[in-house]
């Protein structure tokens, strides 16, 4: 259950809040926010893992995101509430999806062969049902080779 649940999160609300941020907002936005993935995970990590980093992972921690907005600094973020809350929703699930994939791999004892399969699989068989149900919705050519001009 843990892994299906593992591959909706990262594979799906990840991926999918980070392109809906990226609808509204500048790439360097959407990737300003997912910078601080690491931090959020190791402050994660303390309460749900009750793993503590060391000093050095936090120095590392802190040169990691001063490099990250010394480089993508300075950004002018855009008033788009959609794209802010997509890209805020890509970081935590993105940070929930390495905490979980922790979590899993290392309480469960399951293959990571098949904790891949598993979380990929069910991550790609739900986008697939909504991307079925957004081509009836449309009106998407059904079958290979048939005309896009038919497109909404």
């Amino acid at each position: 259950m843990w892994l299906v649940v593992l591959g909706l999160l990262f594979y799906t609300l990840t991926q999918g809040a980070q392109f809906v941020g990226l609808v509204y907002l500048p790439a360097v936005t959407v990737s300003l926010f997912l910078s601080f993935t690491p931090a959020l995970v190791a402050l994660m990590g303390i309460f749900l893992l009750s793993e503590a980093p060391t000093r050095m992972q936090w120095v590392g921690t802190a040169i990691y995101l001063t490099g990250a907005c010394l480089y993508l600094l300075p950004v002018e973020i855009p008033l788009a509430a959609a794209g802010l809350a997509a890209a805020v929703i890509g970081l935590l699930a993105n940070a929930g999806s390495s905490i979980l994939g922790r979590l899993v791999n290392r309480e469960e004892g399951t293959h990571p062969l098949v904790v891949t399969v598993v979380s990929m699989g069910s991550a790609h068989w739900y986008r697939w049902q909504l991307a079925w149900q957004a081509r009836a919705y449309h009106g998407f050519p059904g079958r290979v080779g048939e005309s896009l001009s038919g497109w909404r």
